[in-house]
C-alpha cells in the first residue's frame, strides 16, 4: 500500500514538473516572436526619466476657443504653426465642396489666416485651385502670401532684352490679325527700318519715327499702348494668351512697380483679356491672381477700377463687364446681394476715371482737343494722367481714438457720444445749394451737424465718388460705370483708321448690348447721368419700350429713377459752328448729333417724354448757370442752357457751377450728392 503511495507522489511531481517546464518553454518561445515582431529598442529611446517626459497637450474643441494646458513656451510657437498648417489644409478640402455655403465659408476663413510660415505659404498655394485663388483676391485685407508667385522666365534678361521680346511679340500679333490701327500703333514703338520694314511695306519713313529710337525710355510704353488696343478687340484678345506672353508681362510689372502709367496699361490689358474665362488657368499659373489681389488695394483708381473689373468676370458666371462697363461696387466679396443697380454714364469728353472725380477747390477748364483740366497756368501743363499719379494724391483719413486702458476708452466713447448728442440741434447748410428751380418734393437744403460728426472722412478726396461715398452710405447697391470713348474734333481721334461708328444711334445699341450682359435689367435701376450721358439713356430707354424682347424690355420696367446732370435735351450751342469753323475743327459725329434742335435729338426727346408718361420714373436734373473756359479757344461758354437742361419733367435745381463742376460735389454734404443719396436710399427702402 505504501508502494503505491510512492508511485502516485513520483508520478504528480513528473507530471507538475514537466508542465512548468512546459510552459517555461512557451513563454521563451512566445518571446522570441514578439522580438522578431516589434523592435524593441524603440522601448530604449522613449524612455527616460520623470522630469525629461513631456506632458500631452490638453487639447479642447470648443466653437471658438482651443486651450492649451501646461505646454512649454519653446514648444508652443512650433506646434502652432503646425496646427495653422494643417487647419489650412482642411479649408483647402472643404473649397472643393459642392455646396457654395461651405466653399465660401471655407476661403473666407483661409483668406483671414494670418502669420503663416514662409514654408506652408508656398505649400497651400500651390494646393490652392484657380478658382479658389480668384475667389481669395476678392476678399478684403487678405492674405497676399497665399498667391502663387510668377514665373522667373526672364530673370537674366535685361531692359534691352526684355524690350526686344516685347516687340517680337507685337509682329506676331500683327501676323496673326490685320487692323490699320494697330500697325500704326506698332511702328511708332519701332526706331529702325528694318525693324518697321517688317511691319509696314513703305519705302519712305518717317524721320520722326527714326528719331523715336534715340530715347529708349518711351519703346516700352509705346509697345503696352500697342498691346492694350490690340487687347482692347475682342476678337484679337486670346492671341496674347496663346503667344505666351502672361509671363512677359508679369516680368515688365515686377520691374516697374513704381510707373503708374505702366501699370494702368497691363491693368487695363489683363482686364480686357478677362473677357475670356478660358484663360483663368493661365493667368493662374503665370501668377496674375495675386497681382490682381495687389492691384485692387492701390490707391490709383485707374488701376484698381480694372483689377476689380477683372477679378469679377473671371469669377463671376452670369454677369460679364464688357469693354464699355466697369464695376465700381462692390469690389470684395461678402456684401449682400443688391437689390438695387445705379449705373453711371458720362458725357462727351469724359470717363469713369474724370466725370466722377470730387470737384477741387480751383476752377476746371476744358480744351477743344482734349479732356478737362485746372486753370492754373503751373497746372495746365499737366496731363490728367500726371496729375492722379504726383505723390501728392490726398488719402482717406480715419480719426480713431485709441487707448490700452479700458476706462480711458469708456470715457472716449462717452465724450465722443456726448458731442454728437450735442451736435443734434444744430444744422448745417449744404454746399452748392440751387438758385432757382422747383420740385414738389421736400427735400431740405441742410444736414444735420451731428451727420458731420459721424462721417469722421469730410477731409478726404475721391476720384470716383460713386465708388467711395456712395458704395459705402448706402448698403444693398451695385454701381456701375460706363466708360466709352469720344472726341470734340477728329484731329484728335485715337484711332484715324477706325471703321467703328460713334453717333448717338450706334453707342446706345452697343451700351445697351454691354449692359444686358453685365445683367442690368433684373433688379430696379437708377440712371446716374452727365451731359451726352444722359442722351445715351433716353434713347436706350426709348429702345427698349418699343422692343418686344423681354430681356430687353425690362430695362425700361425696372427703371426707378434718372440724375440728369446738365442735359443738352434740346442740343447744344457748341456743335453750332458755321460751315468753314465746322472744316478747320473737323468736328466729330458725337458733336455733330449735339448741335442745337438737332432732328435726332428732338425725335428722342419726344419719344422719351412718352415713355415717362406711361412709366412711374421719377426724374431729377441739375443744370448749370456758369459759364465754362475752353483753355484753346481762349473763351467761356455756357455748353447747356437752362432752356436745353430742362426736361419740364419731374424734380428741377440750377446750380451755380459750370459744365464739368455740374457732376463734381465738393463733398459728402454737398447738395449735389445729399439729393442722390436721399434718393437712391428712397429706392432700396421700398425695394
Amino acid at each position: 500500500m505504501s508502494r503505491q503511495k510512492t508511485y502516485f507522489k513520483i508520478g504528480c511531481t513528473t507530471v507538475a514538473v514537466t508542465s512548468i517546464a512546459w510552459m517555461f518553454s512557451q513563454l521563451k518561445t512566445t518571446k522570441c516572436i514578439l522580438n522578431n515582431a516589434v523592435d524593441l529598442s524603440i522601448l530604449n529611446i522613449l524612455e527616460n526619466t520623470k522630469e525629461n517626459v513631456p506632458k500631452v497637450p490638453v487639447i479642447n474643441l470648443e466653437p471658438e476657443y482651443i486651450y492649451l494646458d501646461n505646454l512649454k513656451l519653446d514648444k508652443m510657437p512650433k506646434l502652432w504653426e503646425s496646427l495653422k498648417f494643417e487647419y489650412a489644409q482642411r479649408l483647402i478640402g472643404l473649397s472643393h465642396s459642392d455646396s457654395d455655403f461651405i466653399r465660401k465659408k471655407a476661403l473666407g476663413s483661409l483668406g483671414k489666416m494670418k502669420n503663416l510660415n514662409k514654408g506652408h505659404s508656398s505649400l497651400l498655394a500651390n494646393m490652392i485651385d484657380e478658382h479658389a485663388a480668384i475667389y481669395l483676391a476678392r476678399i478684403k485685407d487678405v492674405n497676399m502670401s497665399l498667391f502663387k508667385e510668377p514665373p522667373v522666365k526672364y530673370l537674366k534678361y535685361n531692359e534691352r532684352m526684355i524690350i526686344n521680346e516685347m516687340k517680337e511679340l507685337l509682329l506676331k500679333l500683327s501676323d496673326r490679325c490685320t487692323h490699320a490701327c494697330l500697325e500704326e500703333l506698332i511702328s511708332k514703338a519701332f526706331f529702325s527700318v528694318e525693324e518697321t520694314s517688317r511691319l509696314v511695306e513703305n519705302d519712305s519713313i518717317p524721320v520722326e519715327m527714326m528719331k523715336l529710337g534715340q530715347n529708349g525710355q518711351n519703346v516700352l510704353p509705346m509697345c503696352l499702348e500697342a498691346l492694350l488696343h490690340h487687347a482692347s478687340i475682342e476678337s484679337f484678345g486670346k492671341d496674347i494668351v496663346k503667344l505666351n506672353a502672361l509671363p512677359l508681362l508679369s516680368e515688365i510689372h515686377s520691374r516697374h512697380r513704381d510707373n503708374i502709367n505702366i501699370n494702368v496699361a497691363l491693368s487695363r490689358t489683363i482686364s480686357y483679356l478677362s473677357f475670356h474665362k478660358e484663360i483663368l488657368q493661365e493667368l493662374y499659373k503665370t501668377g496674375w491672381i495675386g497681382i490682381l489681389a495687389e492691384w485692387m488695394k492701390h490707391e490709383d483708381v485707374r488701376i484698381s477700377i480694372p483689377a476689380a473689373r477683372a477679378l469679377s468676370n473671371l469669377e463671376n458666371n452670369e454677369e460679364l463687364y464688357k469693354k464699355y462697363l466697369y464695376l465700381l461696387h462692390p469690389s470684395y466679396v461678402g456684401s449682400k446681394k443688391p437689390k438695387v443697380d445705379v449705373v453711371f454714364v458720362h458725357g462727351l469728353l469724359g470717363g469713369v476715371f474724370f466725370t466722377w472725380r470730387q470737384r477741387t477747390k480751383s476752377d476746371l477748364t476744358i480744351g477743344l482737343m482734349g479732356k478737362g483740366q485746372r486753370s492754373s497756368s503751373s497746372e495746365n501743363k499737366e496731363s490728367l494722367s500726371q496729375t492722379l499719379s504726383m505723390p501728392g494724391i490726398r488719402k482717406r483719413i480715419f480719426k480713431e481714438m485709441e487707448s490700452s486702458e479700458p476706462r480711458t476708452r469708456q470715457y472716449m466713447r462717452d465724450f465722443e457720444e456726448e458731442e454728437i448728442n450735442e451736435m443734434k440741434d444744430f444744422e448745417m447748410v449744404l454746399d452748392d445749394l440751387p438758385t432757382n428751380g422747383h420740385s414738389t418734393i421736400d427735400c431740405g437744403y441742410t444736414c444735420g451737424a451731428d451727420k458731420l460728426v459721424k462721417s469722421g472722412d469730410t477731409d478726404t478726396f475721391t476720384y470716383c465718388w460713386p465708388r467711395d461715398w456712395l458704395g459705402e452710405d448706402c448698403n444693398d447697391l451695385r454701381i456701375i460705370g460706363v466708360n466709352y470713348e469720344t472726341t470734340l474734333s477728329k484731329w484728335n481721334s485715337f484711332c484715324p483708321h477706325i471703321t467703328e461708328k460713334t453717333n448717338l444711334e450706334e453707342q446706345s445699341l452697343r451700351l445697351m448690348s454691354s449692359l444686358l450682359q453685365a445683367g442690368v435689367g433684373s433688379r430696379p435701376i437708377i440712371w446716374v447721368t452727365h451731359s451726352m450721358g444722359g442722351l445715351l439713356v433716353k434713347n436706350i430707354l426709348c429702345k427698349a419700350s418699343e422692343s418686344t424682347d423681354p430681356n430687353v424690355h425690362r430695362l425700361i420696367n425696372n427703371t426707378k429713377g434718372i440724375v440728369f446732370y446738365s442735359t443738352p435735351h434740346l442740343g447744344s450751342n457748341l456743335a453750332t459752328f458755321n460751315p468753314a469753323s465746322q472744316l478747320l475743327l473737323r468736328l466729330s459725329i458725337e458733336v455733330k448729333d449735339l448741335r442745337e434742335n438737332s432732328p435726332l435729338l428732338l425725335n428722342i426727346h419726344q419719344k422719351f417724354l412718352k415713355v415717362v408718361e406711361s412709366n412711374p420714373i421719377h426724374i431729377i436734373t441739375f443744370v448749370e448757370t456758369k459759364k465754362t473756359y475752353f483753355t484753346s479757344l481762349k473763351f467761356n461758354f455756357q455748353l447747356v442752357t437752362p432752356e436745353s437742361g430742362n426736361l419740364g419733367h419731374g424734380e428741377y435745381y440750377e446750380i451755380p457751377l459750370d459744365h464739368l463742376g455740374i457732376c463734381k460735389p465738393v463733398s459728402k454734404f454737398s447738395f449735389l450728392y445729399r439729393r442722390i443719396f436721399d434718393f437712391v436710399q428712397e429706392v432700396i427702402d421700398t425695394t
